[in-house]
């Protein structure tokens, strides 16, 4: 059952590993969480607290160039709680990634990601950027 209210839950999260899609090729990407543990009381009115909510985040990627590629988002969430499910919004992302050397060479890699989001629990838009580093 589909709620009719909309309430967001806080962002997802996600894990990037040290490869993009080549240019011109398209990926697919599923994103699942849960919190068994976590915060029960909302920070903002429109917010679904994390609490025994599954989050559920299936992405199509498109490859840009070695080290740019763009997602369409589409974010959705089940409040054990409320015995609701929601779809959260749609996001579209652009990525950068720069990896340095192979595996061999250098463990570092690092990016950034940029977002474009649109919540059906607000108005508006949300831009925002970060910082990813990873060791492999």
């Amino acid at each position: 059952m589909v709620s009719g209210i909309v309430r967001a839950a806080p962002d997802e999260i996600v894990v990037f590993a040290d490869e993009f899609e080549k240019k011109g090729e398209v990926g697919y990407e599923l994103h699942v969480n849960y919190a068994a543990r976590a915060r029960r009381v909302p920070d903002y009115a429109s917010e679904q607290a994390p609490y025994r909510v599954l989050r559920v985040m299936p992405e199509v990627v498109w490859g840009l160039s070695e080290t740019w590629n763009w997602g369409f988002h589409v974010p959705m969430s089940h409040n054990h709680n409320a015995h609701s499910t929601t779809l959260d919004g749609a996001k579209l992302g652009l990525r950068n990634l720069h990896v340095k050397g192979t595996a061999k060479e250098n463990n570092y890699f690092y990016g950034v990601n940029y977002e474009v989001s649109s919540l059906l629990s607000k108005t508006g838009y949300d831009v925002g950027a970060s910082l990813g580093v990873g060791y492999r």
